[in-house]
């Protein structure tokens, strides 16, 4: 009973950040707003969504070798823009935010036949019996040089690095079902139209952006949003501008998956952890046109997610093996990324 009075954000994790950083409590009167028309309607909600579409697959019951999650993937983008071939169906994803995609696939599980490569920050609330190997993009600790870091802070976000890890790891793992969380096209956007689009906004609103700009750029008296998603949220740009860049970080994703596809062997399945509201009306629970993905909301266009099955030509012989232990993380690393993100 007392969890569904209290707020899941008001714990010791979230505590220590505030310890760390005082100013993610500026959030917090909007939480407190949206928490008064969340929690009476939720159970609603979800009622009315499973009646219609199901409770979600179980992604790790499934039939692959290869699992390469897009992060905040639409379906009806995907089947878009998707030129890879395969058999292409939609399903119901467990989660409309990362954290309830993580921990209805995989808490409290012993997938010990299973690596996991990620660029998600979620990934770092699992515990390590969980995977026989956890990956991450950000477990080392950044340069203290601060233009490094800062530079460090998006490569380890990027396509690449998680594209690189996944290589590097899936040779030394060939016996071991494989998972690669991709960070795209989850914001902040990267790519050639995205980077416009804040050149413009910048030149035309003197909006800068806190997720692409180094502390020692910072100005206190400029006018901030976090990246592109939000400054749409704020009335900023228009909805076509943000389907184009919301579609070049899916194309430019696809390229490192099809990349990755040439060095898998096996059955691999691409799918996503949730979808993203991209201005999209929601439903009476939750006033107005919504942006980004919000958790334990339960309609379409965040819980229904692409599935497309390639069939490799040979299947792998797999085996599973008692955990390896993940590096250890920087509070702060995690901290930095999770901002990059615009969760806190």
């Amino acid at each position: 009973m007392i969890s569904t009075i209290i707020p899941e954000r008001y714990n010791l994790e979230n505590l220590s950040r505030v310890l760390r950083n005082p100013s993610i409590l500026l959030r917090e009167p909007k939480n407190i707003k949206r928490d008064l028309v969340y929690y009476p309607n939720r159970s609603v909600g979800r009622w009315k969504f499973h009646r219609k579409y199901g409770e979600g697959i179980d992604i790790m019951e499934h039939d692959w070798d290869n699992l390469i999650i897009l992060d905040a993937c639409r379906y009806d983008f995907f089947e878009a823009v998707n030129w890879l071939e395969g058999s292409l169906n939609s399903v119901v994803s467990r989660g409309s935010h990362s954290r309830d995609f993580v921990d209805s696939n995989f808490r409290g599980r012993s997938l010990h036949d299973t690596v996991y490569v990620s660029g998600n920050v979620k990934a770092a609330d699992l515990s390590d019996d969980v995977f026989h190997k956890r990956v991450l993009t950000y477990s080392k600790t950044y340069s203290t040089d601060e233009y490094s870091a800062f530079k460090e802070r998006y490569e380890r976000y990027s396509p690449e690095a998680v594209y690189e890890l996944a290589v590097q790891n899936y040779h030394k793992h060939e016996d071991k079902r494989f998972i690669v969380h991709f960070m795209q096209p989850h914001c902040p956007y990267l790519g050639e139209k995205a980077e416009q689009l804040r050149e413009r906004l910048t030149e035309e609103h003197g909006l800068r952006f806190k997720a692409w700009e180094s502390l020692e750029n910072y100005d206190e008296d400029a006018l901030y949003t976090n990246h592109l998603l939000s400054a749409f949220e704020e009335g900023y740009g228009t909805r076509e501008e943000l389907e184009e860049v919301y579609e070049e970080n899916l194309e430019l994703v696809l390229e490192f998956v099809a990349n990755l596809l040439e060095e898998l062997e096996g059955k691999t399945v691409i799918t996503a952890d949730h979808g993203e509201l991209l201005g999209d009306p929601t439903n009476f629970y939750y006033f107005g046109r919504k942006y980004a993905h919000i958790k334990d909301v339960y309609i379409p266009e965040l819980r229904v997610v692409p599935w497309l099955k390639i069939e490799g030509e040979r299947r792998r012989e797999i085996t599973a093996e008692d955990p390896l232990e993940t590096d250890e993380i920087d509070p702060d690393v995690l901290d930095e990324q999770l901002e990059a993100l615009g969760y806190i």
